[in-house]
């Protein structure tokens, strides 16, 4: 299993995040296996995913452990990823529920980091 999440990880670098599609019966699931969850079809096929919609998110000020009390205070969000499944990421501590969102490519701390989505307004020229 190392392997799979050492290829989740891998992704963070470029600004998207694994999940697995399966080809069968069209489910699909963030937590890496050698099968599908729903139907039990081997080798689901991995995409990739770079954006989705903030569902709920929220600002850590007590740490789960020493090693993450350096960090204090860290947001965190429940992100639907576009096509894909719900993740839990760290994230902006301006994001808000509804909001799209981006993972940041290189992640924070070698975890996935979703950051407001900026879109340019294009004006018309007459």
């Amino acid at each position: 299993m190392k392997d799979i999440f050492d290829k989740i990880a891998a992704t963070y670098a470029t600004g998207a995040i694994k999940y697995q599609h399966c080809t069968s019966c069209g489910h699909t699931q963030a937590f890496a296996r050698p099968f599908c969850v729903a139907c039990h079809q081997p080798d689901p096929a991995w995409r990739e995913a770079t954006s989705g919609t903030v569902v709920a998110c929220t600002t850590m000020h007590r740490a789960p452990t020493p090693e993450w009390k350096a960090r204090l205070p860290y947001a965190i969000a429940l992100i639907d990823l576009t096509d894909g499944p719900r993740v839990m990421a760290l994230a902006d501590p301006d994001l808000n529920p509804g909001d799209r969102a981006v993972l940041k490519p290189g992640g924070v701390h070698n975890l996935p980091y979703f950051e407001p989505m900026v879109t340019k307004c294009v004006f018309p020229r007459y």
